[in-house]
């Protein structure tokens, strides 16, 4: 039998016959977007025009060298924006628990890849109120980033960043059956 339960606008887990799946959308919804859109369509401008700049270079029989690592630097911007539109819109991170293993997975659309961390090489999962391994400032000042991560004999493994201490507690409590040793979220 299956139970579908959702913890929060951004979590939603599946119990079914010893087989826990939590599915945790990225933090920020669709206001997230707006930023990575308007980047999106100002470079456009900026692409097309080193185009028709070098299709004129070539005309002139110049080499045209500068515009083609422009373009090279254009599809590199273009490449990072829809990434991260398609992950704000799409991704999504997957904590399947087994009484095997755990596996988290980072996918957009369905394509993405999958850590799978064997049951005894495990420590507790537990959520962190600044995580280190994010770096986001402003005006120079770090601030600070959550993350809900799994502790294993090699270190830790991030499950999800910019998460409320709220919503790690529920990801742990839903775990919990399975994994019995997950306590509480440590502040």
């Amino acid at each position: 039998m299956s139970e579908n339960r959702r913890l929060s606008r951004r979590i939603s887990v599946r119990n079914r016959q010893g087989v826990t799946t939590v599915s945790i959308k990225p933090a920020g919804g669709i206001g997230a977007v707006v930023v990575p859109v308007f980047f999106l369509v100002f470079w456009s401008f900026g692409g097309l025009l080193a185009v028709m700049l070098l299709m004129v270079e070539r005309d002139k029989g110049q080499s045209g060298a500068f515009f083609v690592m422009w373009l090279v630097a254009w599809v590199i911007g273009v490449a990072f924006a829809l990434i991260n539109i398609l992950w704000k819109l799409f991704g999504r991170t997957v904590l399947v628990i087994t009484p095997a293993a755990v596996s988290v997975s980072r996918k957009i659309l369905g394509l993405g890849g999958t850590t799978r961390l064997p049951i005894d090489a495990m420590g507790d999962m537990h959520w962190v109120s600044d995580d280190p391994g994010i770096t986001v400032k402003v005006n120079g000042k770090r601030i600070p980033q959550s993350a809900l991560k799994i502790r294993t004999g090699s270190g830790q493994v991030s499950v999800a960043r910019r998460i409320s201490r709220d919503d790690a507690e529920a990801i742990i409590a839903a775990c919990g059956p399975e994994i019995p040793r997950w306590g509480r979220a440590a502040a």
